[in-house]
């Protein structure tokens, strides 16, 4: 009996063994990809729950639930949403903003009170305002509004969510800067310091808002108006309870201004994506570029990216930020600077968060900067004399000095023929003696800051350069 079922299996045909052994081995690996998406599911789940038990929300449903309400008559996002349609036709108009030859998106070269204001813009930019008076008119009613929440429609998919206000929010921020400009060129600085309040509402207006994109423009806006008041300052004066006004409006900035919401954001942008790929509601091959993925993978790659998302949730101060972003930089990479497989989905889901924290880093650098000058300006009146140091102006017209973001250290400070300036370093954490003017080669200037000019070298410096011939 044993001697013929032993002379049976002999006779078992190759390919039928080798197709027994395929079905085994695809069997044992469902089964192991079954056991480890389950394994990934609980892990997941465990460092969820341990999220959610700081208080922090996850999901876009739980940050707007957490998102303070604003009422309607404080909302100045109102007024840019029913502003949306004059303000795109406007911006339809005009050329793109060219970073060679520095042209605003209206087509009109990059204002520069330091440099000199070509004389042929000028009648060219008077009709263009002449033109849109109306649209500045609503836009001015911000002036009343201190803050501002949009209405947005989250998509299934979090990329495909629609934020069409913030290209009218940028457009209508560079209509204000030109119409100061122009006040600027008539001398009128107190009708240009009312454009800087303005601008400074506008951004305010994204305040709080769960997207990168939305701190961007916020940080572009902000810069915008800082630059403004720079220029202000080099043309004329202004009166103190209109410096006072400008304090209390930079130190609302610098207090209502944070990049935690931008980066909850981002950390429920990566869970509605992964959770949507391991659901089946989002398509594998148009976020990834490969029709079918284990769970197993898609969750162990959410749980990398969702952690690193959350060093910088977690951040304590911006000096930790720009740390947590550093961490990440390297976060997905082996220490042969190659993608580690597990993680090679957090790499394309990911981007590198580093800039964005700089560009933040400068722009509170810049705003704080320019509350000290504000303070200088505002002692100069006072003392008739520009302070010798920072020192001078604490406690009268500072509560402290300002910390440069940078370095954690008190924010620099030099007298030049000009003036003064006071600055903070930049990324590369190096003193260049507050050199904030952008040199011949350099993509820009080697520190941050803001140039406060005697009043005898203040002035309109008009230059009779020709049109450019395109």
């Amino acid at each position: 009996m044993s001697e013929g079922v032993a002379t049976h299996r002999k006779h078992i045909p190759a390919p039928v063994l080798a197709a027994i052994g395929v079905a085994a081995a695809f069997i044992l690996a469902i089964v192991v990809i079954e056991i480890l998406g389950n394994a990934s599911a609980r892990r997941w789940q465990r460092y969820s729950a341990r999220l959610r038990s700081t208080g922090l929300p996850l999901t876009f449903e739980e940050i707007e639930a957490q998102r303070l309400s604003v009422p309607e008559e404080l909302n100045g996002a109102r007024i840019i949403e029913n502003l949306i349609p004059d303000l795109e036709t406007l911006g339809a108009g005009g050329r793109p903003y060219d970073q060679q030859r520095k042209l605003l998106i209206f087509g009109f070269p990059e204002a520069d009170f330091f440099r000199g204001i070509p004389k042929y813009t000028l009648e060219t930019s008077r009709q263009f305002i002449l033109q849109h008076t109306a649209l500045l008119e609503k836009l001015e009613t911000l002036r009343d509004r201190p803050t501002g929440r949009f209405k947005i429609e989250f998509a299934v998919h979090p990329h495909e969510t629609l934020l069409p206000h913030t290209r009218p929010v940028r457009i209508a921020a560079r209509l204000m800067d030109l119409h100061a400009v122009l006040d600027l060129t008539e001398g009128d600085t107190e009708a240009a310091a009312r454009t800087v309040f303005w601008q400074h509402r506008l951004a305010a207006t994204l305040n709080d808002e769960p997207f990168l994109i939305s701190r961007l423009v916020q940080i572009s806006i902000d810069n915008l108006a800082v630059q403004r008041l720079e220029q202000i300052l080099r043309v004329g004066e202004l009166d103190a309870p209109t410096l006072l006004r400008l304090d209390d409006t930079l130190a609302q900035r610098l207090n209502t201004t944070t990049m935690r919401w931008a980066w909850l954001g981002e950390r429920a942008c990566l869970i509605a994506l992964f959770g949507g790929v391991a659901a089946g509601t989002i398509s594998t091959s148009a976020v990834f570029g490969v029709p079918v993925l284990p769970d197993a993978v898609v969750l162990e790659n959410q749980m990398h990216c969702v952690e690193m998302i959350t060093w910088l949730v977690e951040a304590d101060g911006p000096r930790e930020m720009l740390a947590a972003a550093r961490r990440i930089d390297t976060g997905l990479r082996r220490s042969d600077n190659t993608i580690s497989p597990t993680h090679i989905l957090a790499q394309k889901a990911m981007w590198n968060p580093h800039r964005a924290v700089i560009l933040h880093q400068r722009s509170m650098a810049s705003l704080r900067c320019a509350r000290v000058a504000v303070a200088a300006e505002r002692h100069r009146l006072r003392t008739d004399r520009l302070p010798e140091s920072i020192d001078f102006l604490v406690p009268e017209f500072l509560d402290a000095i300002p910390e440069d973001p940078f370095t954690g250290e008190p924010l620099r400070f030099v007298q030049t023929e000009d003036g003064i300036v006071i600055y903070a370093v930049d990324e590369n954490l190096e003193d260049d003696g507050g050199s904030v003017v952008e040199r011949e080669g350099a993509q820009r200037p080697a520190d941050v800051g803001f140039r406060l000019f005697k009043p005898e070298r203040r002035g309109i410096l008009l230059t009779d350069e020709p049109l450019p011939e395109d």
